[in-house]
């Protein structure tokens, strides 16, 4: 079957989790907590994300994240991939980490957003780890409510515009605990099927602009979203300002602009190794899977980040033009 192509667009609201393989724990000891938010620092930075709330319990997280790039996957997938091997290194281990590829459900802004910041925080009283929130060390709670640093990273101003600032303190705590006509597990936790949530209108809106067929598990044609690889090598030579031939007749030696397209066409949306290399004329598809992997350990580097973000804005236009 077919995975779930992800919604993506500028400015979405994410719910993000993701659990141990066979609900094992991956946070072993404080420093891998550390370890989490350091990379949760490092994505905000690389990728531009927001991250509003965050919790992280002894076999899974959750964040509530923001991103005003439309590129959830290359941060979640940079999170997940990165933490798992310096994980593995700090316990001299290897293998999978996460049980699979995270989840993430589109959130309206406002009223639902707001509510997923109270579902996240509750997360260690509900699961009965403390009975004081105040006294979880590792959720954004306490950053709300100033008795922590707020990390820089950590993005808390359009949660606290939702209340008074004269008596913020008062009036998000009484939030937090009390009863609301929302049942915020109904909508928020990681059994419910539903990817989108928010009122009628919003999943109305999002079903009709991006041809929401091809996101339900039941249809295993993702490809219906995606951009072709001609489309793709042609945005990215248009970013890099090099001839799409240079992409499409191979060459040894370093071709960033190549690169950057069979990482975009392999990770984000989906085309088989051997697909690319015939769209490039490669016939060793190692070959490719060397190249996406050469582009994306340079990502760090703020010349080859910014292209390779706007090569995805670009394309994130074409999927969503193509799926109406």
């Amino acid at each position: 079957m077919t995975r779930p192509l992800r919604i993506q667009y500028d400015g979405a609201w994410y719910h993000v989790m993701n659990r141990g393989a066979g609900r094992r724990p991956i946070f072993r000891h404080r420093r891998h907590r550390l370890l989490f938010l350091e990379i949760l620092a490092e994505i905000v930075e690389t990728y531009k994300i927001e991250i509003h709330a965050y919790c992280l319990i002894g076999n899974h997280y959750h964040l509530l994240v923001r991103t005003p790039l439309g590129n959830l996957s290359a941060a979640m997938q940079r999170l997940g991939s990165t933490y798992t091997i310096r994980y593995n290194k700090s316990l001299k281990t290897d293998g999978a980490l996460f049980r699979g590829r995270y989840k993430a459900k589109l959130v309206q802004d406002n009223y639902y957003a707001l509510h997923l910041v109270r579902y996240i925080h509750l997360n260690p009283l509900e699961a009965g780890i403390v009975n004081d929130l105040g006294k979880y060390e590792w959720s954004s709670y306490n950053a709300y409510l100033g008795l922590t640093r707020t990390p820089s990273w950590l993005t808390v101003k359009h949660t606290k515009d939702h209340f008074s600032s004269d008596n913020f303190l008062v009036l998000f705590r009484q939030f937090m605990f009390e009863d609301t006509q929302i049942d915020i597990k109904k909508y928020f936790s990681s059994e419910q099927m539903s990817q989108i949530i928010g009122t009628d209108d919003f999943v109305k809106k999002i079903k009709s602009t991006i041809n929401y067929q091809s996101l339900c598990p039941e249809i295993a044609d993702r490809k219906m979203l995606r951009p072709s690889l001609i489309e793709i090598i042609t945005n990215v030579a248009l970013v890099f300002n090099e001839p799409i031939s240079k992409i499409q007749n191979y060459k040894r030696g370093d071709n960033d602009a190549r690169n950057c397209a069979i990482l975009i066409a392999k990770k984000h949306f989906g085309y088989k190794l051997t697909e690319i290399s015939g769209e490039i004329g490669v016939k060793c598809y190692q070959t490719v899977s060397s190249a996406a992997y050469h582009f994306e350990s340079k990502i760090n580097q703020k010349k080859y980040r910014e292209k390779y973000i706007k090569a995805l804005q670009s394309l994130n236009c074409v999927a969503e033009n193509n799926g109406q």
